[in-house]
């Protein structure tokens, strides 16, 4: 009998997010720490951060299109996480810009399609075998929030030499991990709704529009938060913990964001969830000494907790199954795409003119916005059954 069925639908999704998040978190909280301990310059940092987004945005649709087409969404998963793993082993020798850049952009290749593809095959999952996608997706915060939180420590006394082949190592597992999802059935193509259908409804579109906003003021902060903490005197622990917090804070709210949402409404709970980031980035851009983060991003990472299993859930449940893949990987060309990558040109040049607090300024101006369309909609019935 082949592994993957031996193992539950519920188990193997949680795998996945488990394995795939704990690698990220051995680098993903430190990168730019130590870019910036290179010698590169924000602006610098800001065009490395640019090309995860860009590639986002100009890639991953077209793959989750092929994906969704030929029914071959795992096996490009599987590609990617494995070309994830090979960017990272070569990260561990270059030093400078230049040679950073190309390896960078590889890395961006890789990576570009695994949030969109993953997503999408889970929240299928969830929905054919009657499961809590949160409950999987959960999984991945925890793994994340252990990983960046002993690796926080570790890389503070002892440097961050190792930190590339680590986690190049610890891939390894979540691409073991990605062979074992469902891929689903390929629906022929006189039985598919055109995408151009599925694009002109307004709720989704207004929930893709604002999820740009939120993206915009995540992507800023997740680029410079390690550089902020070390602005206000923290060190590498603090800034793995600040992750490990944000992603434990998650758990719950994950466990029962589909539940907050029934009770709610989906335009309230997410008005809710953008509520809850609006007030970590007012703290963010008044703290004046770095362990005031700490119980900031606690309400943060609720907020995100709440933000992230609703946003996928609704455009799931918006979506037909056959373009499932397409519409989560176009929330992601904005949200993970276009959004970060200006905003990570915008943070640099920021940094550079005005400091690292102007970033929680322009998170604030973003998550602020994303507010105003979502609540002008839900104000119109846009979201009414």
């Amino acid at each position: 009998m082949p592994f993957n069925l031996k193992l539950t639908p519920s188990f193997r999704g949680a795998l996945f997010y488990l394995a795939y998040w704990g690698a990220v978190g051995v680098y993903m909280p430190f990168i730019n720490v130590e870019f910036a301990r290179q010698g590169l310059s924000g602006s610098q940092i800001g065009l490395l951060n640019a090309l995860l987004p860009l590639m986002t945005l100009l890639l991953a649709p077209g793959l989750a299109a092929l994906g969704d087409r030929r029914g071959i969404r795992v096996r490009i998963l599987t590609l990617s996480l494995a070309g994830l793993a090979l960017a990272l082993l070569l990260l561990s020798f270059p030093s400078g810009f230049a040679a950073l850049a190309p390896i960078m952009l590889l890395l961006a290749l890789a990576r570009c399609p695994v949030g969109p593809i993953g997503d999408s095959l889970i929240a299928r999952m969830a929905v054919r075998h009657r499961l809590d996608f949160g409950g999987m997706r959960l999984w991945g915060s925890l793994g994340f929030a252990l990983v960046a939180t002993a690796f926080g420590a570790i890389w503070q006394r002892a440097g961050y030499t190792w930190m590339f082949p680590t986690a190049a190592l610890l891939f390894v597992p979540s691409v073991l991990a990605a062979t074992r999802l469902e891929e689903g059935p390929v629906i022929e193509r006189g039985a598919r709704r055109p995408l151009r259908d599925v694009t002109r409804d307004r709720g989704l579109m207004v929930i893709l529009a604002a999820t740009f906003l939120v993206g915009g003021s995540l992507g800023m902060d997740g680029g410079f938060q390690g550089i902020y903490v070390e602005y206000l005197g923290g060190g590498g622990f603090l800034v793995g913990a600040l992750f490990g917090v944000s992603a434990f804070s998650e758990l719950p709210a994950m466990r029962f964001a589909t539940a907050l949402a029934r009770r709610l409404g989906p335009a309230a709970t997410l008005l809710l969830a953008y509520a809850l980031l609006e007030v970590n980035y007012i703290g963010f851009a008044l703290a004046r000494a770095p362990l005031l983060l700490v119980p900031l991003t606690i309400i943060k990472g609720v907020g995100f907790g709440v933000y992230f299993i609703n946003t996928v859930r609704l455009i799931d449940e918006r979506t037909p199954p056959e373009w499932a893949s397409t519409v989560q990987a176009l929330m992601n060309a904005g949200a993970a795409g276009l959004a970060p990558l200006l905003a990570s040109l915008l943070g640099g040049v920021l940094i550079d003119l005005f400091g690292p607090p102007a970033i929680y300024v322009a998170c604030l101006v973003l998550i602020s916005l994303a507010m105003l369309t979502l609540g002008v909609a839900a104000a119109r019935g846009v979201f009414r059954a």
